[in-house]
């Protein structure tokens, strides 16, 4: 009898994964995921890339009645997660959730701060916010494709952010990973790729 079940792969690295999310791994048929993620984490095992979501959990449904079918997903699988989709449009499918590292951990982890007084927002095809949470003392921003920073500016200044700290991190877990800290002067022109925004009023 066959499973699915989603596993968090963490920033993107093999060090970040759990020893349970290894176990997982090694017990599927199949697993399930981006090319980069399955060629880093699963690479002697039977691919499904997940190009094309709604194709690949049919595929993942029917390979499922007689295969363990592992999906991988890149951090925290309950952390802006593409699991959302997968109970909205096969609900009851997945039979276990292994969580993992999510990217924010790590970053705050590099900068050696907490993050029990953040609030976050997703920038990953989604639009900038139109007001921030003001109780919140820092405030944490997913980035994805290439966002201008201008409205950006315009949304800090409005809540009185321009003495703020401003900290980018991308590439998290990988060799060319960086961190960069700035003001609100040298704030980039744009901003893009696996990076987080974080904000420290």
């Amino acid at each position: 009898m066959g499973w699915v079940k989603v596993v968090g792969v963490g920033p993107g690295s093999l060090e970040y994964i759990t020893k349970r999310g290894e176990k997982v791994i090694a017990q599927a048929d199949v697993v399930v995921g981006a090319k980069e993620i399955l060629e880093t984490f699963a690479p002697a095992k039977k691919h499904l890339p997940l190009t094309n979501v709604k194709e690949a959990l049919l595929e993942i449904k029917n390979l499922a009645k007689d295969l363990k079918v592992a999906v991988l997903l890149r951090g925290d699988t309950g952390f802006y997660s593409l699991l959302r989709k997968i109970e909205k449009e096969e609900p009851g499918l997945i039979t276990e959730v292994v969580p993992g590292v999510s990217s924010v951990q790590l970053a705050f982890a590099r900068l050696k701060k907490l993050w029990d007084e953040a609030c976050f927002y997703s920038l990953h095809g989604r639009d900038i916010p139109l007001k921030l949470k003001e109780e919140y003392k820092i405030h944490v921003f997913l980035l994805g494709e290439k966002i201008s920073a201008r409205p950006l500016k315009k949304l800090f200044a409005e809540h009185g952010l321009e003495t703020a700290k401003y900290y980018l991190l991308f590439d998290l877990s990988y060799p060319e990973e960086t961190i960069i800290e700035f003001s609100f002067r040298e704030f980039p022109e744009h901003l893009q790729g696996r990076g987080i925004l974080i904000v420290e009023g």
